[in-house]
């Protein structure tokens, strides 16, 4: 009778896991079901087509002992989701959404392994599902960089944990790779190494020296990274005092710890660090008190100290970027992908235990708790679906910053068709104070680099309006202020366009003084980008037209080479077939 009872009990167990599991999926599916209809934002089609161009002349020790960004496992997925996907942005998307889904599992998983206790655990998978800063990761595909580490991350992790509780010793290998693709995601991805030293610590006392194996192999990888070491370290005691470094920390800390608590007011494009003396002073409370909890619990809870150790461990990399020289922005929410796993799993823990005290309260918090992050998610992501929502909201956000303006207005124009209202926002973004974040344009060029793209912008909505004086006028403007592949590119197209006109029976000319400017501008534009598609295409259309058909039977051929599925291959074979008909 009692085995009976043993075996329904385990049937209601398997049963409720499947589930749990079931409304995971459901769960996750229905807060982000507007990701699908998320196009490219920003500069998502960019990010493709440098993955996709670092492959044919990829370096792999070169990359690892001098890139800033050494990423080969994002590559990786980046050119499986071309290959299937091309450029549908749905499939980028599809990618995206089904990392998210694996790492709400993953979380799930990790809990369980940590607590012991499978419907806590299923609370801190539920909370990770639908938290709202996570958004940002989610629907931008050049965000998925935090997503892949992160799923690599949990796996190396969950198979360390087979190999020391369960003895498992096959669990070695598939841990390995794992943290191989974790570090190779993203440079965040080496706190793995040190959480597993945490972890020993905290878990493995008797066997203290164990713990320095994961630490070694974190060193191992700095050691191979030194020139990136060598460029955020010293490059912050070199650009800026020890005080004032410590002071961003701490109001960056300060900063996630609200975030992650308290997701609203989800901006795309943070610019500055809160500056009050009043949020410092919280940061720094914040910071000692988690501290002393961290101590507290050492000994009689280690899950929970192990859990704080890994929301300080994984945001110590973020803080590096505070520096500035690295990103646009001091701050970002999708910065909290990766340390949010410590939140939401300690916040399952308390929920469980508020409603094994009290179970019409925990029922209550749990609710609320819920509905809250799913509606913020929800809405949020249907805001990513509407990139013309998606900037005017940044810009109102951060009104003095240059890059939300500049892309609202390229949006109105290139999207909208709304060039008038474009050109007026243009030109704000254009007197912007900051052109990226507070203290992030350390040498002074990404100013001007961006003042070029907004340039462009302006020229570009001006000879929609054939208003031909204003946009050259705006290119050179460009030219001037950075001399970019992109400015010499654009410049050439509108020479090139200029260059053609019509007579009154029909036939179609072009001024060959205009197409030789065009083309002395597509050379230019090469030196910089040899592997720009375009650029090769009217590069060959402007040797066409001056009949030296050799050079452009040259360009035609490599602009198909580069990408033989694209629309500029299609326009390519096209005038190829007309040259080689002659």
């Amino acid at each position: 009778m009692t085995c009976k009872v043993e075996i329904k009990s385990s049937q209601c167990l398997e049963r409720n896991k499947v589930i749990a599991l079931t409304a995971l999926f459901v769960t996750t599916l229905l807060v982000y079901i507007y990701t699908f209809k998320v196009g490219f934002v920003w500069d998502d089609k960019l990010f493709i087509d440098q993955q996709l161009t670092a492959v044919k002349d990829y370096n792999f020790l070169l990359g690892l002992k001098q890139a800033t960004y050494f990423r080969p496992t994002v590559t990786l997925f980046s050119i499986l989701d071309h290959t299937i996907w091309y450029k549908n942005p749905f499939g980028y998307h599809l990618s995206n959404f089904f990392f998210h889904l694996s790492n709400v599992y993953f979380v799930l998983i990790l809990t369980y392994l940590l607590f012991r206790n499978y419907w806590m655990a299923f609370l801190a998978g539920l909370i990770f599902a639908i938290h709202s800063v996570h958004t940002e990761s989610v629907n931008w595909i050049e965000g998925r960089t935090d997503l892949i580490c992160t799923t690599f991350f949990l796996m190396a992790f969950t198979c360390y944990i087979y190999f020391r509780e369960r003895h498992q010793k096959k669990a070695l290998f598939p841990f390995t790779i794992f943290a191989i693709l974790a570090v190779g995601a993203k440079e965040t991805g080496v706190a793995l190494f040190l959480v597993l030293f945490l972890y020993e610590i905290l878990h493995h006392r008797q066997k203290i020296l164990f713990a320095f194996l994961p630490l070694f192999l974190g060193i191992g990888f700095i050691a191979l990274r030194s020139n990136l070491f060598q460029k955020i370290v010293i490059s912050i005691l070199k650009k800026q005092t020890f005080i004032v470094f410590f002071e961003k920390v701490i109001r960056a800390y300060g900063f996630y710890l609200q975030k992650i608590f308290l997701p609203i007011k989800l901006n795309f494009f943070i610019g500055a660090l809160p500056e009050s003396k009043f949020f410092f002073v919280f940061s720094s409370l914040s910071l000692v008190l988690l501290l002393g909890l961290f101590l507290f619990y050492s000994k009689r809870r280690p899950e929970i100290s192990f859990c704080i150790g890994w929301w300080f461990i994984t945001l110590l990399p973020v803080m590096c970027i505070l520096r500035g020289g690295i990103a646009v922005t001091p701050v970002a929410e999708r910065y909290l992908y990766l340390p949010s796993v410590a939140f939401c799993s300690v916040i399952g823990y308390v929920l469980y235990l508020i409603f094994q005290k009290n179970r019409c309260i925990g029922i209550f918090m749990c609710l609320f708790i819920f509905a809250f992050y799913a509606h913020q998610t929800y809405t949020r992501t249907m805001l990513w679906t509407d990139e013309e929502k998606l900037w005017a909201d940044t810009v109102k956000k951060s009104p003095e910053f240059g890059i939300p303006a500049h892309w609202y207005g390229t949006i109105l124009g290139t999207t909208k068709g709304k060039l008038r209202e474009a050109i007026s926002v243009l030109e704000i973004a254009l007197r912007k104070p900051y052109m990226c974040g507070k203290g992030m344009d350390i040498s002074g060029k990404d100013e001007y680099w961006r003042k070029s793209l907004i340039c462009l912008s302006i020229g570009g909505a001006y000879a929609q309006l054939n208003e031909d004086v204003k946009a050259e006028e705006y290119f050179k403007k460009a030219l001037y202020y950075f001399a970019s592949p992109e400015a010499y590119y654009v410049l050439g197209s509108f020479y090139l366009k200029k260059a053609e006109y019509h007579t009154p029976d029909g036939k179609i000319y072009f001024e060959e003084d205009l197409v030789r400017k065009a083309g002395r501008c597509f050379e230019h534009c090469l030196k910089f980008r040899p592997g720009l598609q375009r650029a090769h295409f009217k590069i060959g259309m402007a040797y066409y037209l001056i009949d030296n058909k050799e050079k452009a039977r040259k360009h035609f051929k490599k602009a198909i080479k580069i990408d033989p599925r694209s629309e500029w291959a299609k326009k390519t074979c096209w005038w190829l077939g007309k040259l080689q008909g002659q």
